[in-house]
C-alpha cells in the first residue's frame, strides 16, 4: 500500500485523522481488503464501546 498511498497522521487533542494521499495510478479493487479490515476494526471497538457482542463471521 505505501507504494501507491502515502500516509500522513495528525492528532488533536482527543481526536485522530489519517490522510491518504494518491502517489501512483491504483487498480481500485486492491483498496476493497484494506477498507474491509478497517470496517471490522471499527465495528468491533463500537460494538466492545456499546457493550454488545459482536459475532463477526468472514462468510
Amino acid at each position: 500500500m505505501a507504494a501507491w498511498l502515502k500516509e500522513t497522521n495528525k492528532i488533536n487533542g482527543n481526536y485522530g485523522h489519517l490522510l491518504l494521499e494518491q502517489q501512483a495510478p491504483i487498480d481500485p479493487t486492491q483498496l476493497c481488503p484494506y477498507f474491509e479490515s478497517a470496517y471490522l476494526d471499527a465495528r468491533e471497538v463500537f460494538h466492545g464501546d456499546a457493550g454488545l457482542i459482536a459475532a463477526i463471521s468472514s462468510s
